[in-house]
């Protein structure tokens, strides 16, 4: 669809046009929340893992659903591939935000979650260009918003990662495998000298 100016408008951003102040305040609330829980979660062990990869998976399907539903009225007659504003966007950056940032919490694997989520963004796009039963068109601004939004959900997700990891250290809690084969060769040590006794 394209606006008055000839530019085209993200498919998101036609869902929320109807009152953009209240799209953006529920955005800044949904991103707040979500990385509360996050944090919630990370520091809940290993069932906070397994919950938060269930949002992420939760929030991929939410992803999936509203960029490949078919829409009516639009032509899918290729990509646009002029760059002007991406971040301007927000509901198109939060759709990757959420999921990327539980699925750091999940995973503990920044580093590809950074790769995974433009890599997804890719491949909605080719499938809103590639199928034009979609009724959509894919957009480079699309790519940039998502994958902004992806890399802040891995910012956020590595730093609520180290956050816990220095609370675990800080208050003693063996972390990772160094600090527990320490922590098991000096209950050894303990066992024996009682033993010894």
């Amino acid at each position: 669809m394209e606006r008055d100016d000839g530019k085209d408008v993200p498919m998101i951003s036609i869902v929320f046009a109807s009152d953009a102040e209240l799209v953006r305040q529920l955005v800044a609330v949904l991103a707040v929340a979500s990385v509360v829980v996050a944090a919630l979660l990370a520091h809940a062990g290993r069932g906070g893992r397994v919950v938060a990869g269930g949002a992420a998976v939760l929030g991929l399907i939410v992803v999936l659903g509203l960029t490949l539903s078919p829409v009516g009225g639009l032509e899918g007659d290729g990509c646009a591939t002029d760059a002007s504003s991406p971040l301007d966007d927000v509901p198109n950056v939060l759709l990757f935000f959420v999921p990327v940032l539980f699925a750091v919490v999940a995973t503990r694997r920044p580093l590809t979650m950074l790769l995974a989520g433009p890599a997804v963004s890719v491949a909605i796009e080719f499938a809103q260009d590639v199928l034009p039963e979609l009724g959509r068109r894919c957009d480079v601004n699309d790519v940039l918003a998502n994958s902004a939004g992806a890399a802040g959900g891995v910012l956020m997700g590595a730093i609520i990662l180290l956050t816990t990891f220095i609370g675990r250290r800080g208050r003693g809690a063996p972390v990772g495998t160094v600090a527990s084969a320490a922590t098991r060769a000096e209950a050894a040590q303990e066992r024996e000298l009682h033993r010894l006794r």
